[in-house]
Parts: structure tokens; sequence; C-alpha cells
């Protein structure tokens, strides 16, 4: 889902938060598949900046 948001949609806000959520969830699993996750979370960064990225991470923190 966060690849559509990131690739169809553009929508950056939304690629994060499934991105992240999904990286999480494979982290706590021990899968490799957490890889294609960070490559794309890190596509991300390298697209809106640090910043920006650390932003719509506190937000989901924050649940808004």
């Amino acid at each position: 889902m966060g690849a559509i948001y990131l690739e169809d949609k553009n929508d950056m806000v939304n690629a994060v938060r499934c991105l992240y959520k999904s990286y999480k969830i494979f982290e706590r699993m021990g899968t490799p598949e957490r890889q294609q996750s960070a490559a794309y979370l890190d596509a991300i960064v390298r697209k809106i900046g640090e910043e920006r990225y650390h932003a719509i991470l506190s937000e989901l923190d924050s649940g808004d």
C-alpha cells in the first residue's frame, strides 16, 4: 500500500505512514521483507528531506 501512495499518488505522508508501519512489523518478525520497506523509506527521505520525514513520523507517533 505504501508503494502505491509513493509511486502512483505521490502522497509522501501516507506512504511514510504505511511503509514505516510495515517496516516495524517486518522488523519484529525478523523477516527480510523489512529491507524493501527500508529502501522505500530511504527514497522518501532523499526526496523530501530528513526534517519533513521526521515530522511525518512525529505525527504518526502522536496519532494525528
